[in-house]
C-alpha cells in the first residue's frame, strides 16, 4: 500500500470484509466496515484514501449514507471483470 501510494496511485477503501452481503448491510454496519479500513489506510499512508470502490459494484442508500458520513467519493468501473462470479460445481 505504501508503494502504491508513493508511486502516485489511488488507494481506495474497499471495505474490511468484502462480504458478499455488502449490499444488504445496514448503514451502521457499512460505516463500521469503511471506518475500520479507513483507519488502517490512514495509519499506512498518513491520510484518508478519500475514495471507496464498492465490492461487486453494489451501491444503495445505506452504503451511500455511510460513504457520505465519512466524506468518501465512490469509484466505479467501466469494464466488468466478472471476478465476483463463481464456477458451477457439479
Amino acid at each position: 500500500v505504501r508503494l502504491i501510494h508513493a508511486e502516485g496511485h489511488i488507494v481506495a477503501n474497499h471495505t474490511w470484509n468484502h462480504s458478499y452481503q455488502s449490499g444488504f448491510l445496514s448503514t451502521s454496519s457499512m460505516l463500521n466496515e469503511l471506518s475500520t479500513t479507513e483507519k488502517i489506510i490512514q495509519s499506512i499512508i498518513g491520510s484518508s484514501s478519500g475514495w471507496f470502490r464498492p465490492p461487486f459494484g453494489v451501491t444503495n442508500p445505506n452504503i451511500a449514507s455511510a460513504v457520505n458520513k465519512l466524506g468518501l467519493n465512490v469509484m466505479g468501473w467501466s469494464k466488468r471483470s466478472l471476478d465476483t462470479t463463481t464456477d458451477k460445481v457439479d
